[in-house]
């Protein structure tokens, strides 16, 4: 007994073989483990150096061209409104994220990138706040379009006039105000009228 307690000792410690050792040394001399490690360095190289630095590039390019035209005066709406803030959210998203993508990098585990290491702790937080910003504005965006479609009467009265809503409303103050003066206008045209043809009739 008191050599079986004592084996199971030696096993407890490790002496007699420790499993993790072993399964790092048949993973070393397993071919196929070693071809998984290196498709995983290539499908790595690819989708992280190749194609995350590609689709944010088109990405930040394609949402700041979408702010420069939503910005525009003429173009203010609550519809825009919505998507000029998607569109900024979903930058933010992109530029993180590819922030993120550079700790694949070769020479990402010197020393000198403490900096980079120290502010993707927060990175990861605002990746993950902005895409649910993203999520919400969506979800916002589509109810604001469900009530103006179907309900577009209530629509002020549930969510305010909007600016667009109060420029139009100026326009046609403005074009009453025009057809007032017009008729005004008709209506002096027609009295100079009969006072002149009164004065050749006397």
């Amino acid at each position: 007994m008191a050599s079986n307690s004592s084996l199971w000792d030696d096993e407890a410690d490790g002496s007699l073989f420790n499993t993790t050792d072993a399964t790092n040394v048949m993973a070393e001399n397993d071919p196929e483990i070693e071809q998984m490690k290196i498709q995983l360095a290539e499908m790595r190289f690819v989708v992280q150096i190749v194609l995350v630095p590609f689709i944010t590039v088109i990405g930040v390019c394609g949402n700041i061209i979408t702010i420069a035209v939503l910005t525009r005066k003429s173009m203010r709406s609550s519809t825009n409104f919505y998507l000029t803030a998607l569109a900024l959210s979903d930058m933010l998203y992109l530029l993180l994220f590819f922030s993120l993508s550079l700790q694949h990098h070769p020479g990402m585990n010197e020393p000198h990138t403490w900096v980079y290491w120290h502010f993707s702790r927060f990175a990861r937080w605002f990746v993950d706040a902005s895409s649910a910003t993203s999520t919400w504005l969506t979800v916002t965006f589509t109810v604001e379009r469900y009530i103006a479609v179907c309900y577009p009467i209530q629509k002020n009265e549930v969510m305010g006039r909007t600016h667009t809503d109060r420029e139009r409303e100026r326009e046609r103050e403005r074009e009453r105000e025009r057809e007032r003066e017009r008729e005004r206008e008709r209506e002096r045209e027609r009295e100079r009228e009969l006072e002149i043809h009164s004065r050749l009739y006397m």
